[in-house]
């Protein structure tokens, strides 16, 4: 039967939650190193093995003690007088949890895109094929790279007109649709651009918008799209909708040919999309 600990151990292999993960994997190794003699561990012992981690290439944020008191509260973990977090009765299956072990392992260890994005922007130099991959990730990549990428093209290209484009976010954040912000106008950025996710998008915050997207428009979107341009609603109107094409062809074909005369473009645009990527981390 599932127990407050395997839901929240299952949910963090499904969306690869490292810093979990690695908590989890930290927690259970404990457990079956020490079955018959089994205490738990302190915070600044969990603290000392998230640090280990860290010099073996875990991809983990730094630990913090108030992390294991909310695993308490939800009754995911035990808390000993002496101050020791450790697994419950419940979860304590040495053959289920050795399973759970490797299956932790193995998702920790798998590539990990955003990482492998950021290894590539910081050692790639040559700008047709920079150019070339960042147009791959607006055209074809994932949501996140469709947003990131795209921020950092219309960034750098408004930048040389004295606009200030703002992503305060990351992809997932619970940002009521505003993914880059610009003046007074919110950007929302979407893969599928749709009736639905535009009526969705138009209430939630009160301003003018313009939509990035990257799929075919069908009849009924295109004339919800010219409504909300000529009337607009009480949370403001659609001032524009960019397919995510014209960002790869246009503006970012612009923008390289400015990173061909001035090399600190380049450097420019290589930072914005490595520290935007980095937002993505778990």
């Amino acid at each position: 039967m599932p127990t407050p600990f395997l839901d929240s151990l299952n949910r963090s292999l499904e969306k690869k939650e490292l810093t979990n993960l690695y908590i989890y994997e930290i927690l259970i190794d404990d457990y079956l190193k020490s079955i018959d003699a089994y205490k738990g561990l302190l915070t600044t012992e969990v603290a000392r093995l998230v640090k280990d981690g860290q010099s073996k290439g875990r991809y983990v944020k730094n630990y913090y003690e108030s992390y294991l008191n909310r695993k308490v509260r939800p009754g995911q973990l035990g808390l000993s007088p002496e101050g020791r977090y450790h697994l419950l009765n419940e979860d304590q299956d040495p053959v289920r949890l050795a399973e759970l072990l490797k299956k932790i392992s193995d998702r920790i260890d798998e590539p990990d895109p955003i990482h492998e994005r950021i290894d590539y922007i910081n050692s790639e130099f040559d700008i047709e094929s920079l150019i070339g991959k960042v147009s791959e990730w607006i055209r074809e990549g994932t949501a996140n790279d469709l947003e990131v990428a795209s921020y950092c093209v219309l960034r750098m290209h408004f930048s040389q007109f004295g606009f200030k484009l703002h992503r305060f976010s990351s992809t997932n954040a619970n940002d009521g649709g505003a993914d880059y912000i610009g003046g007074d106008v919110v950007y929302c950025v979407t893969t599928q651009l749709n009736v639905g996710k535009l009526e969705s998008d138009m209430f939630k915050t009160h301003a003018d918008k313009v939509f990035i997207h990257r799929n075919t428009l069908d009849r009924k979107t295109q004339e919800a799209i010219g409504n909300y341009m000529n009337t607009g609603t009480e949370n403001g109107r659609i001032l524009k909708v960019i397919h995510a094409d014209e960002i790869a062809h246009g503006f970012l074909s612009s923008l390289s040919s400015d990173m061909k005369k001035n090399n600190r473009t380049l450097l420019e645009f290589k930072e914005s999309l490595a520290s935007e990527f980095s937002k993505e981390l778990p």
